[in-house]
């Protein structure tokens, strides 16, 4: 349920709902009795975390940039781990990208959060975000998906 709540609401995201509990609540509500799904407070918790984490942070990578040790994250593609640099030691992290799509859509969303734009025609993203350069590139069929960021 709060799986298919999170992709419903990031159809249409309001990001002023997630500064109002009780207005997010009301919608997630009524998004789940369009969608006909059973809806709980646990799953208003879980839905409002991963909408947080995703929609006003950047997903998966937002404890990485949070940690001020580390200075570079790199991802060389879907399924393979996060490799970041954290007081001058390379580590391999437990973060993946599951697939090709998350990736890209980690990309896009970091595009559109500094008002940049990325396509398979131009697949490039080259952007400063939250004290990180970004150098990534979206995956087409004959360009790989992935991205560096390094601390500035």
């Amino acid at each position: 349920t709060a799986k298919l709540l999170h992709e419903a609401f990031q159809q249409t995201p309001d990001a002023g709902l997630l500064k109002d509990a009780r207005k997010l609540q009301k919608h997630l509500k009524k998004i789940a009795r369009k969608a006909d799904l059973s809806y709980d407070d646990q799953d208003y918790f879980t839905v409002k975390y991963y909408l947080v984490r995703d929609l006003a942070y950047v997903g998966l990578v937002t404890p990485l940039i949070n940690d001020q040790k580390i200075t570079h994250i790199s991802c060389e593609g879907p399924g393979i781990p996060l490799i970041i640099l954290r007081e001058g030691k390379r580590i391999a992290t437990n973060i993946t990208f599951k697939g090709k799509d998350e990736l890209n859509t980690f990309i896009q969303h970091a595009a559109q959060k500094t008002f940049q734009t990325i396509s398979i025609e131009e697949p490039v993203l080259d952007v400063v975000y939250k004290g990180f350069r970004i150098q990534a590139t979206l995956g087409t069929h004959l360009v790989p998906t992935r991205f560096i960021m390094a601390r500035i």
